[in-house]
């Protein structure tokens, strides 16, 4: 405690409520609180205070030093005075220091970011996927020298001149097992050149990743079959088919009479050329009369008598074996289509005009640079497929000039937001095809080609 000077004590001033100016009074002995003047009514604009005098051991008397000087505000400081009459200043502790709101957001933000980024979402991502020049080569894998995309044996083959002919592909990223995270599917949605869809249409019903690999390769393989039977007919070659059995049912008609692999060659009296013509003689029989069926297995001929069945197909009761075909084919010239891993159906158009592209003399393009997609039968017929968009926006990257589009994925091509102008030509079948290629080739009649704008506005009757 510290002893009175000149019998009076040394009175604490306390101004922690307001701000004051201290003007160095004595202290009063008769009074319990110091002399200290409040202003009132302060306001940004207010009058400023007069100037307070230096505060030094001479204010007090007999030259002793204050008691501490509390102030308020952000910058508070507790100013002790020392003999040279120089405040030190110390900051006074007014408990710990509480987090802004700023910092709190920022911190639900990380961990939003981090949870969205590490949670799978249920979702796969179509995206544009690798483009490859049908007539050209293809790399399949990295340092592996190079290997022509289609190779001809049997017949004379033409230079395809400096023109590409464009196969395009989309990317699906996300399987059953390994799924994009909730970020990666909210990016991809933000992005016009990729779709965000459910896994599950891609792989229903559990199926696996190697069940749809297995699908795909199956797939590209008709593709290839059926592209090849259709531009060698194109050529004048005559390509017999071959219907064969894929599947037969355990509990069907056909069951321990009929195997997977057999090759139909005759259902009663007619010989079966398709599956058309398979399909349409078991429908002109009964479900109680016994069918003469004669297939080819292992190169001998073997005839067997099946009962069809009747069952609904395609809302109506019609006679069944019980039994899924394919077609194959007994090419007279042979035709090698090599694009690695890529699998699925949509390359059948490209694929057919790069094989007639080599099977004829001159460059069947021009030299220009023309993409598209589509399926192809072995009759010419041009189908529809999946992810013309992400197909678009490949091809333009690509630097393509021209891209043939399936009649029916006109108006979602159209629809698509894919930028800039790349010409979009409506193709039905083989000759629409052909006759956009060489139009593109000779720089003349485009205008006389169906355009997909041409066809999506066209009204229906």
């Amino acid at each position: 405690m510290r002893e009175p000077v000149n019998g009076r004590g040394v009175a604490r001033l306390d101004c922690s409520r307001s701000e004051h100016a201290f003007r160095g009074e004595h202290a009063d002995p008769d009074r319990s609180t110091p002399n200290v003047t409040t202003p009132t009514g302060s306001t940004p604009d207010a009058e400023p205070a007069r100037p307070r005098p230096p505060l030094t051991s001479s204010a007090l008397p007999g030259g002793h030093e204050p008691w501490p000087v509390s102030t308020v505000g952000p910058d508070a400081t507790a100013g002790a005075v020392g003999s040279g009459g120089s405040v030190t200043g110390h900051t006074r502790r007014r408990g710990a220091a509480r987090p802004s709101s700023g910092a709190i957001v920022l911190g639900i933000g990380v961990v939003l970011l981090l949870v969205l980024g590490l949670t799978p979402s249920p979702y796969a991502i179509r995206q544009p996927g690798p483009v490859f020049n049908a007539i050209g080569e293809v790399t399949l894998a990295e340092g592996a020298a190079p290997t022509d995309v289609i190779t001809i044996t049997g017949a004379q083959v033409y230079p395809t001149g400096s023109g590409r002919l464009d196969v395009m592909t989309v990317n699906i990223a996300g399987n059953p097992t390994q799924q994009p995270s909730w970020f990666e599917a909210f990016l991809a949605f933000l992005d016009p050149s990729r779709d965000v869809l459910p896994v599950e249409l891609y792989y229903p019903s559990g199926e696996t990743v190697d069940q749809r690999d297995q699908q795909n390769r199956a797939l590209m393989q008709s593709s290839q079959d059926e592209a090849i039977a259709s531009a060698l007919r194109e050529q004048g070659y005559e390509v017999p088919v071959q219907v064969v059995l894929t599947g037969v049912s355990e509990d069907g008609p056909s069951a321990g009479l009929l195997q997977a692999g057999d090759i139909v060659r005759r259902v009663g009296d007619q010989d079966i050329t398709s599956a058309d013509v398979l399909r349409d003689s078991i429908a002109d029989h009964d479900g109680t009369t016994p069918v003469s069926v004669t297939v080819e297995r292992d190169g001998t001929p073997v005839t067997v008598d099946v009962v069809p069945t009747e069952a609904e197909v395609e809302g109506q009761l019609r006679p069944v074996f019980g039994i899924t075909v394919g077609s194959t084919y007994d090419f007279p010239v042979q035709v090698h289509i090599e694009l690695g891993d890529v699998g699925g159906p949509s390359a059948g158009l490209i694929f057919t005009l790069a094989i007639i592209d080599e099977l004829t003399p001159g460059d069947l393009t021009g030299g220009h640079h023309i993409a598209g997609t589509g399926t192809m039968t072995a009759d010419g017929v041009v189908g529809p497929i999946g992810g013309v968009r992400q197909k678009l926006f490949a091809a333009q990257a690509a630097g393509a000039e021209a891209f043939l589009v399936p009649v029916d994925n006109c108006a979602e091509a159209l629809d698509g937001g894919v930028p800039g102008d790349l010409p979009l030509y409506a193709v039905s079948d083989l000759d629409d095809g052909l006759a956009a290629v060489e139009a593109i080739a000779s720089g003349a009649g485009q205008g006389n080609l169906p355009s997909c704008a041409s066809v999506a506005t066209t009204p229906v009757p």
